[in-house]
Formats: structure tokens, C-alpha cells, sequence
């Protein structure tokens, strides 16, 4: 997995009996690199569309492709061949995706900033857009939901924004009063795709307990005994 503008190098390793004769680079059975140590010069490049090689960090042993976009994501096929007399051919292939990152962070908004002990709290994250859309998941004063010790549901769902996505994840909390730490709730949002981005909202929530009233009134006069 690459993101989109990044340059990425794809390495093919081989183990020949003889001499090599040519390596060949595929993109979805596209031929866009060469390179054959007889010849001269030893590399070469075809055109594909939205692709560009980095010839000069290119080799026998890899291809290193510049600024890459989503239309590259596919399947790259290495093709080795030995040198005289077998010719003989080997190929491997492997699948890379490339991603469109968000370029905006997620975002919390919530019901409410302050709430009773055991009020139900209300709360959305938004990821940024991005292709393939993130992942959201939710932590509680920096701890992953645990539905053996809180009450709650979380509803998401991914939703287009022209060739983009979005992930919109709901949040509904039981705000159970051993939850609060410092009279507070501490909820964040993570965003991420597959390791290759994440990113991180936060909200706090302050308890809204009831003050005790201040005990008033005379104190009754001391007897001393005679």
C-alpha cells in the first residue's frame, strides 16, 4: 500500500542458476520496464498511463516509480529470464493499492459539554475524504471501549463524496458516574487506513453533578458542669 505522490520502489528478488538474460516489469499485463544487461543501455521504459520511472534509481534488482496515483493501484508482475542455453522464466506478482489520504483531520461534535452521571451522551466523527475511507474507532480517557464495563452502541457507515469517501461513526455513551475521571470524560476518534494514515480527534465532557447545599444554622451553646 502507497498514498497518492509518493514514490514507491517495488524490488524483484530471484535466485538463477545461469546468467541473466532480462528482467520485465508488468502493470495488469502492461510492460513498463526493462532491463537486459547485454544490451545498451541496459534499461528501458514504456509508456502506461498516469506512470513515470525513476530510471536512475531502477536497476536489476527493482523499479522505483515517481508520484504515484490511485489509478495505479493493480497487479505488478516481475518476469525473470536466465541467459543461454535454458532461457528459463520465472515470474512473481503482488497487488498494490494506492491511497488517496484525507487532507483534513476528523472532527467530534457531541449533544452536549457537560452531562449528568448516567445521562446518555450523544456524539459523531467525521473523517476527512479520502479513497478508500477510513476506519474510525473510539477510545474513553484514552481506553478502547469495552462493552464489559461501559454501556453503549456505535453506529458507522462510509458515505461517497464524488470519486471520494467519508466515514460518519455515531457514538451513544451510558455517562455512568464511575466512567469520570476529574469529573470528566476524555473521547477521541481515531481515523486510519490501514496503517499507512491515521488521525486523531478529542472532546471532553465535564460531569454536571449536583453541588451540595452548605450546611447553615446556630451551633447549639456549650454546657460546661457545675
Amino acid at each position: 500500500m502507497a498514498r497518492s505522490g509518493d514514490a514507491v520502489s517495488l524490488s524483484c528478488i530471484y535466485d538463477l542458476q545461469g546468467p541473466l538474460y532480462t528482467i520485465k516489469w508488468y502493470f495488469n499485463d502492461n510492460e513498463f520496464y526493462r532491463f537486459v544487461p547485454k544490451a545498451l543501455p541496459t534499461q528501458h521504459s514504456y509508456p502506461v498511463n498516469g506512470m513515470k520511472v525513476d530510471i536512475k534509481n531502477s536497476d536489476e534488482n527493482g523499479v522505483t516509480l515517481i508520484n504515484v496515483s490511485r489509478e495505479l493501484t493493480g497487479l505488478y508482475k516481475c518476469e525473470v529470464s536466465e541467459d543461454m542455453p535454458t532461457y528459463h522464466t520465472a515470474m512473481k506478482e503482488q497487488h498494490m493499492q494506492v491511497v488517496d489520504v484525507p487532507d483534513t483531520d476528523p472532527v467530534i461534535l457531541a449533544d452536549k459539554s457537560r452531562v449528568e452521571p448516567n445521562e446518555i451522551l450523544k456524539a459523531n466523527c467525521t473523517s476527512g475524504t479520502s479513497h478508500p475511507a477510513p476506519n474510525v474507532t473510539w477510545t474513553l480517557n484514552g481506553a478502547y471501549l469495552n462493552n464489559e464495563t461501559m454501556e453503549f452502541k456505535i453506529t458507522s457507515r462510509k458515505i461517497p463524496k464524488g470519486n471520494m469517501m467519508m466515514t460518519w461513526s455515531s457514538l451513544e455513551l451510558k455517562a455512568a458516574s464511575g466512567l469520570f475521571r476529574d469529573s470528566r470524560l476524555g473521547l477521541r476518534c481515531f481515523a486510519n487506513i490501514d496503517g499507512i494514515y491515521t488521525a486523531t480527534a478529542e472532546y471532553e465532557i465535564t460531569e454536571d453533578a449536583p453541588l451540595l447545599a452548605p450546611i447553615t444554622g446556630d451551633a447549639s451553646p456549650h454546657r460546661g458542669s457545675k
